[in-house]
């Protein structure tokens, strides 16, 4: 199910409308560095042909490890975005890289215990040894 152009101008309209690929793709290494600078760059040129503003943020796409590139994350920069989302479970903290802010996934129809552990630090603490891998990786961007 997708939203209509129409519906998205709608939603821009009292929300902030991020990239997230042109066609819902991890940009993983595997796909290879062109594939992955067009799903960054076309999905931000036709956003903001059909938004009629700039398009300023990113959205990674999976929480996956293979998910997350050198190359996505220099294709996210390069294409001019000033911040980026993943998902890796952190809270932002002054002096956070914008290109590299981690957030925490809550759904309305989560129930309220999962909820809690949510938002409780135990899964910040948990993904710790993976943002520490990928911080490596995307180093080098």
């Amino acid at each position: 199910m997708a939203l209509t152009w129409d519906q998205v101008r709608e939603l821009d309209a009292r929300h902030v409308v991020v990239s997230h690929t042109r066609d819902h793709v991890r940009l993983a290494d595997a796909i290879g560095e062109a594939a992955i600078r067009e799903q960054v760059f076309e999905d931000k040129r036709r956003l903001e042909q059909e938004l009629h503003h700039e398009v300023r943020a990113f959205a990674w796409v999976g929480g996956e490890e293979f998910a997350y590139s050198a190359a996505g994350a220099r294709a996210i920069r390069e294409a001019g975005f000033r911040i980026a989302f993943g998902t890796n479970n952190r809270p932002v903290r002054p002096g956070d890289d914008p290109l590299r802010i981690e957030r925490t996934n809550l759904e309305a129809g989560f129930p309220l215990d999962v909820l809690r552990l949510q938002i409780s630090g135990v899964l910040d603490w948990m993904y710790a040894p993976k943002r520490r891998r990928l911080a490596r990786r995307l180093a080098s961007a």
